[in-house]
């Protein structure tokens, strides 16, 4: 029987099955453990073949290789109104808005093209 106020005490059936599963119970967690350790030294090998294979990068390579494309295409994009005032000027003379807009459109289709095109140097060459 159990106490009334649900108290495992020793004797009772309560304590009874505790501390008969209380191995099984420690079994059981020790054996999850070991199949997480066996799943991250699995996943950790697989990133080190992967490397390996040159199919991974490290990420400050990737870092820096983001920060100058996009620091080109900030520095091209800065660089149409100085680039284009004198063309723009002529255009919106002879052909008004529509030139403009094609002048604009054309040379953002440049800078596009060119930052899609850019190449970097491998740093372990």
């Amino acid at each position: 029987m159990c106490p009334p106020d649900g108290e495992v005490r020793r004797g009772t059936p309560g304590w009874r099955l505790k501390t008969f599963l209380r191995p099984l119970i420690a079994a059981s967690d020790l054996q999850r453990e070991r199949t997480r350790l066996a799943a991250a030294q699995a996943d950790i090998a697989e990133l080190e073949a992967a490397r390996k294979r040159g199919e991974l990068l490290p990420a400050d390579e990737v870092q820096r290789a983001d920060e100058a494309v996009f620091s080109a295409i900030r520095d091209a994009f800065l660089a149409l109104p100085a680039a284009l005032a004198d063309q723009l000027c002529e255009v919106a003379a002879a052909e008004a808005a529509a030139g403009i807009d094609r002048v604009l459109r054309e040379r953002i289709e440049e800078v596009l093209v060119d930052a899609f095109e850019m190449e970097f140097e491998d740093e372990e060459e």
